[in-house]
């Protein structure tokens, strides 16, 4: 008895200290447990939402940033930033993620961005092109493999120079769509959300595997495309490098963009890989996604939920899988949803 005495004395000791401790301190502990929890019982990083709603929950609803001086939630979070607690990612829009501070730091910091012609170069899937960096002009060329009758004169001139003074010329290898595709499933595979990688990993199933896979991109948080943007453009800079260094003649290269130079314009002509020259297309998802590869999607989401008896509770699943997602999504996603109007007004 008196042992237990005892250390309840201790624990009411604890509760009374840590009343008087920084609330500040306090409230980033809370936070960092927050942020471990959620992720455990996840399997994915959180949105600032979700973090704000468990820190609530762990403090009994006393939890006020207001209270701590604080204008709003985020400014919160950005303190926590600033103090190495959580990283936050600065590429979404509205409900941002966030992020452990040792698991997301390395993603943040930015490489500088390769140059727009010697992105083409190796990025462009065109058929058919010979791709050659011109030591005298200092540029990443691309033009037809085949000469044709009243091609452009600027294509004849180089034609001739590279047959009369090769050593003027290094030739370039792009990065085939199967290599990108490749890079696709790797980093989908890392994911931590499971239904977010079963998602892209179906869409690499489909009959057009990039389209498939970047429609579903556009459908996720921004951070998921934030992500992928961040992984695709270190591959091709290392695939670029890797080229700088295979011939002596390229070292003296500049392969990265300057300062001055203007961001890059859409270019039909560049593959839709292309984080740097990608237009923006809106397509409609029964466009990009045929009614099989919608069967893979809802089959393998079924498959990381206990496996139903029948059709019927195979759409009750999903149904209430899309109702527990809606539920956390933020009102600018929300409006995003497209939905036929006549649903809204039957009973």
């Amino acid at each position: 008895m008196q042992s237990e005495h005892t250390e309840s004395v201790t624990e009411t000791h604890k509760v009374e200290a840590s009343a008087v401790a920084n609330p500040v301190e306090q409230a980033f502990e809370v936070l960092a447990d927050s942020l471990e929890g959620l992720i455990s019982s996840t399997g994915r990083y959180p949105t600032a939402s979700e973090v704000r709603l468990e820190m609530k929950r762990r403090t009994y609803g006393g939890f006020d940033p207001k209270g701590m001086g604080y204008k709003r939630f985020r400014d919160f979070l950005e303190d926590a930033q600033s103090h190495g607690v959580v990283k936050l990612d600065p590429s979404r829009a509205g409900d941002i993620a966030v992020f452990p501070s040792h698991v997301y730091s390395a993603t943040i910091d930015h490489a500088p961005s390769i140059r727009r012609d010697v992105w083409k170069a190796f990025v462009d899937w065109t058929p058919d092109r010979l791709r050659f960096f011109d030591l005298t002009s200092d540029r990443a060329l691309s033009i037809p493999s085949r000469p044709a009758p009243l091609e452009p004169k600027n294509f004849q001139d180089v034609r001739v120079r590279r047959a009369t003074h090769p050593e003027e010329f290094i030739d370039i290898t792009p990065i085939d769509v199967q290599q990108q595709i490749a890079w696709m499933r790797e980093w989908s595979s890392k994911i931590p959300d499971p239904q977010v990688q079963v998602l892209l990993q179906a869409s690499l199933d489909a009959d057009k595997p990039v389209k498939a896979f970047n429609a579903i991109l556009r459908g996720l948080p921004e951070n998921f495309s934030a992500g992928w943007k961040r992984e695709f453009q270190e591959d091709v800079r290392q695939k670029i490098i890797n080229w700088q260094s295979s011939d002596p003649r390229a070292s003296k290269i500049a392969i990265y963009r300057k300062e001055q130079e203007d961001a890059p314009k859409p270019n039909a002509e560049v593959s839709i890989m292309n984080p740097e020259a990608r237009p923006k297309i809106q397509v409609k998802s029964n466009q990009v996604l045929t009614n099989s590869v919608q069967g893979i999607f809802a089959e393998r989401i079924l498959m990381t939920t206990e496996r139903p008896s029948s059709n019927v509770s195979q759409l009750a699943v999903l149904r209430s899988r899309l109702h527990s997602a809606i539920d956390r999504m933020p009102l600018e996603e929300i409006r995003k949803i497209s939905i036929p109007v006549g649903y809204l007004f039957e009973d």
